[in-house]
């Protein structure tokens, strides 16, 4: 199979899952993961016959994505803020829309030696590129999951971000009383409306508990948890995701 007649079967394979252009997308994610190539190489080249180990890898991604396992757990990136993350399933993909969050605190902070907590960091793509672009800040990083902490430490090392991480539990106030205060709290909670779960049974790898804990915002929103999520000793001042395409900004 040549490079060409590979990105056509994946996206004839997936368009009854995916959208024209969102499938074109995956394909060449896909095949820049399989060929090494970037899509002009691929275009110089679109005659090349793949190599058995190449189509072998193919196929089990193409698999894969007919069981609508995200692209990014696939090959195991995902770009966010203009780098590279390592992501897998014991943390969440880093969406398009958390960059606005970013680029709202780099806005509103003109740099200098402040403090940030950042709750429930996952992949650690909000505070590493806080740290990026804040040289001057000290930036912590928490979250209730190991497995979540330790790919989130492992970009911090690739991406040269001093980022402070911990295990624990946002909502255990003693544990949150440990921490020091912080000029801001941000946090981008995994949360889904249980009234949303019933039309994302077939997103298994946002209902799954792999890692993180999926809150329901009735009970365990960060407007409502204690310590480290609502104003106290340990914020002067906080950014709280309320919703998927609407934040706010508390100050005290």
């Amino acid at each position: 199979m040549t490079i060409q007649a590979a990105f056509a079967h994946i996206t004839n394979t997936i368009l009854p899952l995916y959208e024209a252009r969102e499938a074109a997308n995956i394909a060449h994610m896909l095949m820049e993961h399989v060929t090494g190539m970037g899509k002009m190489d691929r275009i110089v080249h679109k005659d090349k016959a793949l190599e058995p180990e190449q189509l072998q890898t193919l196929q089990s991604a193409i698999t894969d994505l007919q069981r609508n396992r995200p692209i990014q757990y696939i090959i195991g990136i995902s770009w966010f803020y203009g780098m590279e993350f390592r992501v897998n399933e014991s943390v969440l993909i880093p969406r398009p829309e958390t960059e606005e969050l970013v680029e709202w605190i780099l806005t509103e902070q003109p740099g200098g030696p402040i403090r940030l907590l950042d709750i429930g960091t996952g992949s650690g793509c909000i505070p590493i590129s806080l740290q990026k672009n804040l040289p001057g800040a000290t930036v912590w990083a928490i979250d209730v999951s190991e497995d979540a902490l330790a790919t989130a430490q492992g970009n911090a090392t690739r991406l040269h971000a001093p980022v402070h991480f911990a295990v624990m539990d946002a909502l255990d106030t003693a544990a949150t009383a440990t921490l020091p205060e912080f000029d801001i709290i941000v946090s981008n909670p995994p949360y889904i409306r249980q009234r949303e779960k019933a039309d994302m049974q077939h997103r298994w790898w946002i209902l799954s508990h792999r890692s993180r804990c999926l809150y329901p915002t009735s009970t365990r929103s960060c407007s409502t948890a204690p310590s480290a999520c609502s104003p106290s000793r340990n914020s002067r001042r906080r950014v709280n995701y309320t919703s998927r395409s609407t934040r706010h900004w508390e100050k005290k």
